[in-house]
């Protein structure tokens, strides 16, 4: 039996001689087995300690020479093993917990002189081969099609995949599995569309610019990357809108969607507290909305956008005696009435989440006035990549009043 970890071999005769232990653990491959030249009636449990420095590898004598076994923390991975001959104890950390249950309860079995099937099944001790002792890969970089693992899989340690240029059709499945990803760079491919499996990746940096997708998942959002998710790149895709669930995303601090086909951002994207760098260039929009006001920017990148270039202005006026429907929709709105689509019609589903909220925070939907009034960057941002300072800001209004305090102050 073999397991990965990491190791500190620790001589208790050190302090005796004014000698400080190792610092550091190192890598290293520990098993538990039988000498080659050991026959059925001497068959003695031994343990094998083999490091990149030496694969050849430490026998330590198992059975009574082990003094004693602390196992408090095997659920954590670790474990310390302390023998008679050489006074040395084995620290043992980071190692997978069930195999080192496992080992733990092999050399309960030899202290205690137990003879069973497990232990006479155990195999020969041999020294570990290089990729058994060397630390897993935590990086991956492809930049070749010819260098993409298609039969060997990816290391399951690695924490940052680049796979770019090798002209992907699709995410690989596999990538779904790989559970300490962090950061994932799958940029100048031809990918269409994302799996929303991905959203359950606790991922820090996602970069996929340069692909071909069309629309985003609502529900890519709704999982792990609400907590972890801090840096989103979407350069250079055919997206026409963004999600609004991608205004949950708590720790987000870059946002990038230059050079895709957006009429409009999100109208919650102020919610988005923690951002700090904004990137639109070259796009299709006229106005932004107006919850952007609430954010506090160090750069925002408007370039190359057919923004409104009049002044405050009312784009649409369709103030009216409310209708029964959206009262109706206020009501339960207003009092967080639960529904299913057992309780109603699924048009009637998506009219209630159609809804524009109003600067005074109640939700308007045929009843309202849009407006665009320009304001001025600098109050959003340190760093502005845009045609002029002053860009138009729109707002869906619920009334007369909230138009004209809309108008005289936007920040609000």
């Amino acid at each position: 039996m073999r397991i990965s970890c990491e190791i500190k071999v620790s001589s208790r005769l050190l302090p005796s001689l004014a000698m400080a232990p190792p610092a550091k653990a190192q890598r290293a491959s520990v098993a538990v087995g039988h000498k080659s030249d050991a026959t059925d009636e001497t068959k003695q449990v031994y343990i094998l300690v083999c490091t990149v420095k030496n694969r050849g590898g430490m026998n330590y004598k198992g059975g009574t020479n082990i003094e004693q076994i602390f196992s408090n923390f095997v659920q954590e991975g670790r474990a310390t093993v302390r023998f008679k001959e050489p006074p040395h104890d084995l620290l043992i950390q980071n190692a997978d917990p069930i195999q080192l249950k496992g080992f733990v309860q092999i050399l309960r079995l030899s202290l205690e002189g137990k003879t069973t099937e497990k232990m006479m099944s155990l195999s020969t001790l041999v020294p570990a081969s290089r990729k058994q002792v060397e630390c897993p890969k935590k990086r991956l970089n492809i930049t070749k099609r010819k260098d993409y693992p298609v039969s060997i899989g990816f290391p399951p340690e690695v924490e940052v995949l680049n796979v770019t240029g090798c002209q992907l059709g699709r995410l690989d499945r596999r990538m779904l599995t790989l559970k300490h990803l962090q950061e994932i760079d799958l940029s100048d491919n031809c990918i269409k569309e994302l799996p929303v499996e991905l959203g359950s990746l606790s991922l820090v940096t996602v970069n996929f610019s340069r692909n071909q997708l069309k629309e985003l998942p609502a529900t890519l959002f709704c999982g792990q990357w609400l907590q972890s998710l801090r840096v989103l790149k979407l350069v250079n895709n055919q997206l026409e809108i963004l999600p609004p669930t991608i205004c949950r995303l708590r720790s987000l601090t870059i946002l990038n969607v230059c050079e895709n086909s957006l009429s409009q951002l999100p109208s919650q994207i102020g919610r988005l507290s923690r951002l700090r760098e904004l990137a639109v260039n070259g796009n299709n929009i006229s106005t932004l909305p107006a919850s952007i006001t609430r954010l506090q920017l160090e750069s925002v990148h408007l370039m190359d956008n057919p923004l409104l270039e009049q002044e405050s202005c009312v784009i649409k006026d369709n103030l009216k005696c409310p209708s029964l429907l959206d009262l109706a929709a206020g009501t339960v709105v207003k009092h967080k009435i639960s529904y299913s689509e057992e309780d109603i019609t699924p048009n009637l589903t998506s009219y209630l989440r159609s809804g524009h909220q109003c600067r005074c925070g109640r939700l308007c939907w045929e009843t309202h006035v849009l407006a665009a009034i320009k304001v001025d960057l600098l109050r959003l941002a340190h760093t502005i990549s845009a045609p002029s300072n002053l860009v138009p800001v729109q707002s869906y209004l619920c009334s007369n009043s909230c138009l004209q305090r809309f108008i005289n102050n936007p920040f609000a």
